[in-house]
């Protein structure tokens, strides 16, 4: 299929050199003078940042919920707001205690209903995770054009917002993780290739893997890769004009190396959006 009339071929299969690198998202300081604690609850890990005057003054990603750890990240300083975007209900409910020992402010909970500037215009809006809500509202807000948000987490989710402000929907595959154990757990022979060992794989990645190892490598890897560039494509084949792309999520280091011309590489993309909405309200 030939992309529409002005319509830019997605994320072409080119080795990035140096002067290709993807840009990383600036910090956009000013817009506001308080100071939120954001929490990004994922099904893997979650992700705290403090904010001030609008910009990124500590963070950390944590397995495990700790109030001692959150004490360590909030320190001396003033929280002025706590809030959360979260897609396990018990991992929000572990944080709120762990916070309510810290600071007496109730969480602002983000929804499909809170004011991000999108209108979610799919089926079901309360079924949309909030993660998803979260990052496309923040890269909508940065480009204030059509978007594509690919998040490599537990989840590979890709979410396309439209020119005119519209979450229109996307598409969601197993993340690397995911395929990862299900090659191991589905099968008698294979070997299960963890974290480390990929990243290592990955340095070396060649398309034909000569080894069970590099296969697995290859084929996690460039599928997700693969499917990545076919989905954005055809996105912008049905909206009739490009989109820009924006990748985020711990996954990130495996795939960008692959895929040539990300228009914004942010691993912090989903804290920054939290503070973004929360900016909103005030």
């Amino acid at each position: 299929m030939s992309p529409a009339p002005g319509v830019s071929d997605p994320l072409s299969d080119r080795r990035p050199s140096g002067s290709d690198r993807p840009v990383v998202c600036p910090q956009r300081n000013g817009y506001g003078r308080h100071m939120p604690l954001v929490a990004d609850i994922g099904n893997t890990r979650t992700k705290l940042g403090l904010f001030h005057m609008g910009g990124l003054k500590r963070n950390m990603t944590l397995t495990d919920i700790r109030k001692d750890v959150i004490e360590g990240l909030v320190g001396s300083d003033d929280i002025e707001a706590v809030v959360i975007s979260s897609v396990v209900p018990s991992s929000t409910r572990r944080l709120i205690d762990a916070l309510r020992e810290l600071t007496p402010l109730s969480p602002l909970l983000i929804t499909h209903t809170s004011d991000t500037g999108l209108t979610l215009a799919v089926e079901h809006p309360q079924r949309l995770g909030t993660d998803r809500i979260v990052v496309a509202a923040y890269a909508w807000h940065y480009f204030g054009a059509a978007v594509a948000v690919v998040d490599l987490g537990t989840v590979t989710t890709l979410s396309v917002v439209d020119n005119g402000g519209r979450f229109l929907g996307g598409a969601l595959i197993p993340g690397v993780g995911m395929m990862l154990d299900s090659l191991n757990q589905r099968t008698a022979l294979l070997p299960h290739v963890g974290a480390e060992a990929l990243a290592e794989l990955a340095k070396d990645l060649l398309p034909i893997g000569n080894n069970t190892h590099k296969a697995i490598a290859s084929g996690t890897i460039l599928a997700t890769v693969g499917a990545i560039r076919h989905i954005i494509g055809e996105a912008q084949i049905s909206l009739g004009y490009s989109v820009k792309t924006v990748l985020t999520g711990g996954n990130c280091p495996l795939v960008v190396p692959f895929l040539n011309g990300p228009d914004l590489v942010d691993s912090n993309l989903s804290l920054k959006g939290l503070n973004y909405i929360y900016e909103r309200t005030q």
